[in-house]
């Protein structure tokens, strides 16, 4: 589902010679991923267009900090109480209103990268930290807990949080990371 991520603009998937979604690479890897997640005893959560998982790791609390320098993503995850987990990788995505991804990360490519272990009922809270760079807007943020097989999801919501960023500028681009120095 990566690689239909990253070079697809569309995707069709067909189950037992039929299509069952078609639109944008992500909506349909997502659908992808839920139907393999539901044959593998995964539960869809009450809202299935919003969450959805089996459970094992969920998140628990989200919060973010926004200024005009900084931006501070706080995610707490539980396990659940039936057993322990390890290999655990949690990931991010900014969204802006049209639904463009302005920017992402999980807790394997940031500056100290790691798989997650839970022991049973355990909480572990993340902070993600980096300079604003997003441009005025509002923007949605979407979480996922997965597995490091990359296939098994315990926890995908969609629009979580949802903030603003206004800047003094009239007209501002979604990103903004370059530094100007004047010589």
């Amino acid at each position: 589902m990566s690689a239909v991520r990253e070079y697809c603009d569309r995707a069709i998937l067909i189950n037992e010679g039929k299509i069952s979604a078609q639109g944008t690479a992500d909506d349909v890897a997502d659908e992808y991923l839920k139907l393999f997640n539901k044959s593998q005893g995964g539960s869809q959560g009450a809202d299935d267009e919003k969450r959805w998982g089996d459970g094992r790791v969920h998140i628990s609390e989200v919060s973010t900090e926004i200024n005009r320098t900084s931006i501070k993503i706080k995610v707490a995850l539980t396990a659940g109480n039936d057993s322990g987990m390890d290999d655990v990788v949690f990931g991010y995505k900014l969204t802006d209103s049209d639904g463009h991804l302005a920017l992402g990360g999980n807790t394997l490519n940031c500056q100290q990268p790691q798989h997650l272990n839970f022991k049973k009922s355990e909480t572990k809270n993340l902070v993600f930290s980096m300079p604003n760079i997003l441009g005025n807007g509002t923007f949605s943020l979407s979480g996922t807990v997965r597995l490091s097989d990359g296939v098994t999801i315990c926890d995908d919501w969609r629009n979580m949080a949802v903030f603003g960023n206004a800047r003094d500028e009239g007209h501002y681009p979604v990103v903004a990371p370059a530094t100007l120095e004047v010589l």
